[in-house]
């Protein structure tokens, strides 16, 4: 019996192996408590394949990003709005960069935004990026030339402390040459008080 190889392709799969193990509470409860899965035997099953890459065979009906331009007498991680400089916690904060389209680079190891708080030692820490449900990431062209702006909003959480904190932008522009190049932008510091 290899309960690993199917873990991830079918839950009928799953069933009818877990069912097999019926009295070997061993099996059934290392599926969702923090030890390793063990055969009958007391060895751990082979990992099985990796999940298939699937990226490459998305197929996608938007046409393709031609070209971005930062606009007249600006720059890619340009910031057009910067946050207020005092905010509490349960307010949200914004700030608004030149950016280019987010599908330049996904950014699947990465983030397109980092909230970052000065410690002690004058050293910036993230404490937020995309993942955290606290921010969003709003995108928007805005003309048909390829100037795009992306919108940062951070909504403080109760649990964070007063101290100085700033918002950055990470993105890639496409130029004229159809080459792609990174950037980033950041804001001016801003305080967070009691």
């Amino acid at each position: 019996m290899c309960v690993g190889r199917a873990l991830w392709s079918s839950p009928k799969l799953i069933n009818l192996q877990l069912g097999n193990s019926v009295g070997h509470e061993q099996n059934r409860t290392s599926l969702h408590g923090s030890e390793p899965l063990t055969g009958r035997d007391g060895t751990k099953p082979d990992p099985g394949p990796e999940p298939p890459e699937s990226f490459s065979d998305v197929v996608s009906l938007l046409p393709p990003v031609l070209w971005d331009m930062p606009g007249w007498g600006k720059n890619f991680g340009d910031v057009i709005s910067q946050p207020r400089e005092e905010a509490r916690a349960g307010e949200t904060v914004s700030a608004v960069f030149v950016s280019g389209n987010p599908r330049n680079n996904f950014q699947n190891e990465g983030t397109y935004l980092t909230v970052e708080k000065l410690d002690n030692d004058d050293k910036w820490n993230i404490v937020a990026t995309d993942a955290n449900w606290e921010t969003r990431f709003i995108w928007t062209r805005v003309s048909i030339l390829g100037t795009s702006l992306a919108e940062v909003r951070w909504d403080i959480p109760p649990d964070a402390g007063p101290g100085t904190y700033r918002i950055r932008h990470y993105g890639h522009f496409k130029n004229i040459l159809s080459r792609i190049n990174p950037y980033e932008g950041v804001t001016t510091p801003f305080k967070v008080v009691q």
